[in-house]
């Protein structure tokens, strides 16, 4: 695969290795806060109802960031775990299964978010579930992914949403830089670079740039012969 683009992703070492100069892939990001300009299938069938706990009064309770990658033909929802360092510095955690949700919470969650997440003192207060349910219920199929895909003429978006009623963070890219998003912690580079090889050489049809006829006279002297004499050798004067 031939990658034309301005940026540079975490998989593009991967050309080291050799590339298909048949299958391109034009790698331009586009990018919109505007949801009047979103295709209508792009939109998370469930919200995530779990609020980040610091405290037991809701007020004082901050909002998990949600989103979701559409990866060559998949569906991958992501919960966004900030990492708070000090009171300057913070570090978002993209979270694409219970898993590395559960290691991120465990390992630099709150107290009181650790609690409400291992033995919440209500139900009300449980997180666990909630956390499932977001990821399960916002599950696409192959088809639906792909159609829409193929249709925008891309093997990847993403976006992002927030629970706040301020819903000043959500946005939408085409021909994301998938490194902003943490997607290395679902597929590793040489995974990525073989799934968009395959994506777009199968089932996009390869992208390939169409061919601009060239007359006979061009080529001739695109190879330094004169349109005149050709191969034949010019008289002496």
């Amino acid at each position: 695969m031939r990658i034309i683009s301005k940026f540079h992703d975490y998989y593009d070492g991967c050309l080291a290795y050799g590339m298909d100069p048949k299958c391109v892939y034009l790698r331009e990001l586009k990018e919109t806060d505007d949801k009047k300009k979103w295709p209508p299938e792009v939109k998370l069938r469930s919200i995530l109802k779990a609020n980040r706990s610091t405290s037991y009064y809701p007020y004082l309770s901050t909002q998990y960031n949600t989103g979701s990658v559409w990866f060559c033909g998949q569906a991958f929802p992501f919960i966004i775990f900030i990492r708070v360092i000090n009171h300057l510095t913070s570090e978002k955690i993209y979270c694409y299964n219970m898993s590395q949700l559960e290691e991120a919470l465990l390992e630099y969650g709150s107290k009181q978010e650790k609690l409400f997440y291992l033995n919440p003192p209500k139900k009300k207060f449980a997180t666990k579930e909630k956390f499932k349910a977001f990821f399960e219920e916002n599950k696409y199929s192959e088809k639906e992914v792909t159609e829409l895909l193929c249709k925008l003429g891309v093997p990847c978006l993403a976006w992002t949403e927030t629970t706040a009623w301020i819903r000043s963070g959500d946005r939408i890219f085409l021909n994301p830089i998938l490194r902003d998003f943490q997607f290395y912690r679902v597929k590793d580079p040489f995974q990525a670079f073989q799934d968009l090889s395959m994506f777009i050489s199968g089932v996009m049809g390869g992208q390939a740039p169409p061919m601009i006829p060239v007359s006979d006279k061009i080529r001739l002297e695109k190879h330094g012969f004169d349109s005149k004499w050709s191969f034949r050798k010019q008289k002496k004067k």
